[in-house]
């Protein structure tokens, strides 16, 4: 009697989809909580923009550099977590960076591997819905070369829309500074 062989349900393509994801939550984890000293105490920033107020009234190179450090950190984010998964919608993959960077947040608070900073979940979240917009950019893209039609300029505009928004917003704050 022979046995039958479990089937499993991981393709080349989806393969590749988890070996990026976990590249990149390695690469996060090691950047956010494992390659850092301990600070000499728990430290928690709870002013909404105050880390950007802090950088320019400072002229803070190192502040400011931070934020947008992450926001360009959670863009993958925002754009392998669709790719993998096509029922994650905005409000979805929006949720899961949220815990993401809530967690982060919290175990760097605790462990005392940097500090709690809600500075650093707003520009984790823009991330996130940047990357997001360039995902669906993406799959514009896709589908039009896929059904050999044109690609619709104002879906790739929608996508692109949270990265104009965010440059917008951080360049009035830039002025506003000087």
């Amino acid at each position: 009697m022979q046995m039958k062989k479990p089937h499993t349900n991981i393709t080349p393509k989806k393969a590749v989809k988890i070996i990026l994801m976990t590249i990149y939550m390695a690469a996060v984890f090691y950047v956010t909580l494992l390659n850092r000293e301990p600070e000499p105490e728990r430290m928690a920033w709870l002013v909404l923009f105050g880390s950007y107020k802090r950088a320019w009234r400072e002229s803070h190179e190192f502040i400011l550099w931070g934020l947008i450090d992450n926001v360009i950190m959670m863009i993958p984010f925002g754009l392998l977590l669709p790719w993998m998964n096509r029922r994650f919608y905005l409000l979805h993959t929006v949720c899961m960076a949220f815990v993401l960077t809530l967690f982060i947040e919290s175990t760097q608070y605790l462990t005392r591997l940097g500090y709690f900073d809600v500075d650093d979940i707003w520009n984790n979240l823009w991330g996130t819905i940047i990357g997001y917009g360039f995902f669906c950019c993406l799959e514009e893209v896709t589908e039009a070369v896929r059904n050999h039609r044109r690609v619709e300029g104002w879906l790739l505009l929608r996508g692109i829309l949270p990265l104009c928004i965010f440059l917008t917003f951080f360049a009035l704050f830039l002025k506003m500074a000087l």
